[in-house]
């Protein structure tokens, strides 16, 4: 994917020629601009990681399609349920942890991955909130915490989910 070099210097500021925070959320700076290579970039990232979380088994987030009353009808005979609200999640995300990620499933070349990191993380705020690809970003590691969350249920002994 080729972008302007206006886009490749703004990287180097950390976006702020493409990105503003406004309201708790980062916004595009030019909204209307549909063919910006900012939206391009958050598009095309959004649908990479999408369907590569897709490929993965099991699809059991909310990527696969299916409405969070769809995900709790197989569970719905068990005793409990976990339901986990974890505070400030996006900020807290470890980028080292996505990128790491990314960087393993080979979806992205290293100049990509280093834009990647610029334009989706913030130096003090963590994961940006409010760009297209931010919940798809979050589903990386919560895709983890899931995983870890059904292996100390099983080890504590009850019915896996």
């Amino acid at each position: 994917m080729l972008f302007s070099e206006d886009f490749i210097k703004d990287a180097s500021s950390g976006f702020t020629g493409s990105l503003c925070f406004r309201g708790g959320f980062w916004r595009y700076v030019n909204p209307d601009e549909r063919s910006s290579d900012a939206v391009k970039f958050d598009k095309f990232n959004q649908e990479k990681i999408k369907n590569l979380l897709l490929s993965r088994k099991p699809k059991t987030s909310i990527l696969s399609g299916q409405s969070i009353r769809e995900l709790l009808v197989p569970h719905s005979k068990n005793r409990y349920i976990l339901h986990v609200d974890i505070e400030k999640y996006y900020e807290n995300i470890d980028k080292a942890l996505v990128i790491q990620y990314l960087r393993s499933s080979n979806i992205f070349d290293e100049e990509h991955l280093e834009l990647f990191e610029s334009f989706y993380f913030d130096k003090e705020m963590g994961l940006r909130r409010g760009l297209g690809a931010s919940p798809v970003i979050s589903e990386i590691v919560g895709l983890k915490i899931d995983a870890r969350a059904r292996e100390l249920l099983f080890e504590e002994g009850l019915r896996r989910m």
